[in-house]
């Protein structure tokens, strides 16, 4: 008995497709879980000497190079904290201006600073760098020792500028007394976010408003001649108080720098 076949023509490019698709989806997998798996290895040598000279174990920088990208946050945390403890105990038994004191300080500053440009490096959340700096100040000023917040808001802006008003909003919100302090910091690093940063602060504590306004225009100068910075920081008061705007760092920055007539 003879079955009749019928000849049927796949065009070469559906074949191709066909065959190649399943094949070229694992490819696609593998190269998104290594992206991930990298993210501890991308932080250079020259920010992990930084950690390292701050007195970064062996055994941390091993958890920290294999940090994926969702791990690298709490990796960098716990370094922070291990590396800050001694370092603010010996600011607070320091003499008050003493060379030792403000070694500390350094110390603290230093470590913050390049903990910040780890999680840039290795791609951390873009909430990373306020987290790790709400965290230093508020263990400094637990720790008595105040005097290094200005430090450590330097050094995280410093090392993610981008991320200035956050950081500012999360520090204040960490250390409201030291408003005055963060937002020269702040704006002294990132000159160029100034009436932003004052937002900011004033937003966190809208009682600290004056303080605010005198330590942003000191960082910088000439930045409240067109009264700028006076403006931000009294919408801020208003919207803080009124709730007629949500925190500052949700809405777009030109929305949060009033105009002339506020």
């Amino acid at each position: 008995m003879k079955i009749a076949c019928r000849q049927v023509q796949i065009p070469l490019f559906v074949l191709v497709f066909v065959l190649a698709g399943p094949l070229a989806m694992p490819d696609v997998a593998l190269a998104q879980a290594g992206t991930e798996a990298v993210a501890g290895q991308a932080i250079s040598d020259s920010t992990l000497q930084r950690l390292r000279d701050a007195g970064m174990t062996a055994a941390q920088e091993a958890t920290l190079v294999d940090a994926t990208a969702a791990e690298l946050e709490q990796a960098l945390g716990a370094v922070v904290e291990a590396l800050l403890a001694p370092a603010i105990a010996a600011a607070a038994d320091a003499a008050e201006g003493s060379e030792e004191q403000a070694a500390a300080e350094a110390l603290i500053a230093e470590v913050v600073g390049a903990a910040v440009t780890a999680a840039q490096e290795g791609g951390a959340d873009e909430t990373a760098a306020a987290s790790i700096a709400s965290s230093a100040v508020s263990a400094a000023v637990a720790g008595g020792a105040a005097g290094a917040v200005s430090g450590i808001v330097s050094a995280a802006v410093g090392a993610a500028p981008a991320q200035a008003v956050s950081i500012t909003s999360a520090t204040v919100a960490a250390a409201p007394e030291q408003a005055a302090v963060i937002a020269g910091a702040a704006a002294g690093a990132a000159p160029g976010l100034a009436a932003e940063i004052a937002n900011a602060a004033a937003y966190a504590n809208p009682d600290a408003a004056d303080a605010i306004i005198a330590a942003v225009t000191e960082a910088v100068p000439g930045s409240d001649d067109d009264g700028s910075i006076t403006g931000s920081v009294e919408q801020a008061v208003q919207d803080s108080t009124t709730g007629t705007s949500s925190d500052p760092l949700d809405t777009p920055n030109e929305d949060k720098v009033p105009s002339e007539s506020a």
